[in-house]
């Protein structure tokens, strides 16, 4: 239902007892009605005709403010909906920077165990970091469950359970106090990189 073009409650009675609606009152005479009463039937009509141009027009005003109400809530549900979606997904929603060429180095990638403990908070040893150490994760990269239990030889060489992500690099480890100075400067950004994106404390 359109609005009206003018406010009704601006609208004033017209004089009904004037010349101009003489022949309306006219109409209205008769053996049982005076020109007094018909003057008052007319501005009765008008006034009824009034209050209903008032209701239709706070029935659209109603119908209006509903839809606004309608169409904030829709934004909002929507607006939370974006938020959650961009929390979820976030790296799907990162800015595409511009000047930024191709990477021209290969992403550093350790073992699955090591990624682990870093995220557990657990220590690891620099060796996974260094050239050999991921290599040997490319070498020894298998279908099988990283937390299997398997049977392996320890470097003391005692026997024990240990994972099976943990048993492929067990031959080959070495601990840091053993790393040249090459290894060490080949590990220590990478490790350092890999404890940043394990959210780890700045202390």
């Amino acid at each position: 239902m359109p609005r009206l073009l003018h406010d009704p409650n601006l609208d004033v009675c017209p004089d009904y007892a004037s010349e101009l609606f003489a022949g309306t009152r006219a109409r209205i005479v008769n053996a049982h009605t005076t020109e007094e009463q018909a003057i008052l039937i007319l501005q009765e009509i008008w006034q009824q005709q009034a209050d209903d141009l008032e209701e239709r027009e706070q029935a659209v005003l109603c119908k209006e403010e509903q839809r606004a109400l309608e169409v904030e809530l829709l934004k909002d549900k929507e607006e939370v909906a974006r938020k959650e979606e961009k929390k979820k997904n976030k790296h799907k929603y990162l800015p595409i920077l511009q000047g930024v060429g191709v990477p021209t180095e290969s992403q550093v990638i350790p073992a699955t165990h090591v990624v682990r403990k870093l995220d557990k908070g657990e220590y690891v040893e620099l060796w996974h970091f260094t050239n050999d150490g991921l290599d040997d994760t490319l070498d020894t990269s298998t279908s099988v469950d990283p937390d299997a239990m398997v049977m392996s030889c320890l470097l003391d060489r005692l026997t024990a359970w240990v994972s099976a992500a943990a048993a492929c690099s067990l031959t080959k480890l070495v601990e840091d106090q053993n790393l040249i100075f090459e290894d060490f400067c080949q590990a220590a950004p990478r490790f350092v990189e890999a404890i940043q994106q394990a959210n780890w404390p700045d202390d």
